[in-house]
């Protein structure tokens, strides 16, 4: 069988890894762990399982000892076996893409299904911020309404696949910067000062991935570094249309990141133990603690809930 499928199970993929995109929960528990049927449709499409070396199944033993061991040797192993079970199962999930053999059409789709997901969840959240802002007043608690981390980091993702991958400018022509504005946007809602801090940390690397030697923006031949100014472009571009359209975002940021990142506020507040970066903070020095005392077995795949009192979400660590 070729290991590029005809067009109806292209699409089954496509659908099959835009499923996996969405945001799941069940209860008050977050599910985003769909991506394994992804891996497990293109081993039904491709009718093969790859053959894994010896290696693999050495990494496979270790984890699985290394969860058992902590069952019994770590403080308190038997609490909250069930998260700890889970825990483990999802960090095993992650070899199920090793059975698959993955080639350029499965990328592409990838990709297209990244930029597809995105696009959408940015247009809801643009739509239901417009919306709200004709039927009531809306101030910072917009972030209830349209906010969400998670999303984010996605949209960053899309954003730069978009952007970098000149097969999807030729292909959209003009609606390609009309994505990419739809993606800047959707970043923004996020009302999410880890979305920002990731766009411009991003932006940085890129910038000095193609700045040769720390010149600048010059060249050795004295010519300007053309990926550079782009970049540099491209943030300003991004800060005047923020500004311009959504300004209650442009304001957020600028109260809630820079200005107190200017003044000091923020370094200020991690010396209180019940602001937000307080309390990560104290998370961040206790899960460094319990890694010294565990260095071999570590929380035992449990991650925050190990930390006392169990309470706070899983990207506090």
């Amino acid at each position: 069988m070729q290991d590029t499928p005809p067009p109806q199970l292209r699409l089954g993929l496509l659908f099959a890894m835009c499923f996996a995109f969405l945001p799941f929960g069940f209860n008050e528990f977050s599910i985003n762990y769909l991506f394994v049927g992804i891996s497990l449709f293109i081993i039904i499409i491709r009718g093969r399982i790859q053959i894994l070396p010896p290696l693999f199944w050495i990494a496979v033993l270790f984890f699985t000892t290394s969860f058992f061991l902590s069952i019994f040797f770590l403080p308190n192993g038997f609490e909250h076996f069930g998260r700890r079970a889970a825990s483990w199962v999802i960090f095993m999930s992650i070899f199920a893409f090793s059975f698959c053999r993955i080639n350029d059409s499965d990328i592409r789709t990838f990709k297209t299904a990244l930029i597809s997901v995105s696009v959408l969840f940015s247009a809801l959240a643009i739509i239901i911020f417009i919306s709200a802002t004709f039927t009531s007043i809306i101030h910072y608690d917009a972030k209830n309404l349209v906010g969400s981390q998670r999303l984010g980091f996605m949209y960053i993702l899309a954003f730069w696949v978009l952007l970098l991958d000149r097969s999807f400018k030729s292909q959209l022509g003009k609606a390609h910067a009309i994505l990419i504005l739809i993606l800047l946007l959707g970043i923004a809602l996020t009302f999410s000062r880890a979305s920002i801090i990731g766009l411009m940390g991003s932006l940085v690397f890129l910038g000095l991935l193609n700045t040769p030697l720390h010149l600048g923006l010059l060249t050795f031949n004295g010519r300007v570094n053309t990926a550079s100014l782009r970049i540099i472009s491209l943030s300003v571009l991004s800060i005047i249309a923020l500004y311009t359209i959504v300004p209650l975002t442009f304001h957020f940021y600028w109260d809630m990141l820079f200005a107190p990142l200017i003044d000091g506020r923020l370094f200020t507040a991690m010396s209180y133990p019940t602001s937000s970066e307080g309390i990560r903070l104290i998370r961040l020095q206790t899960i460094l603690t319990y890694i010294q005392e565990h260095p071999f077995l570590g929380s035992g795949f449990l991650g925050v809930w190990s930390i006392a009192p169990n309470t706070g979400s899983a990207h506090n660590q």
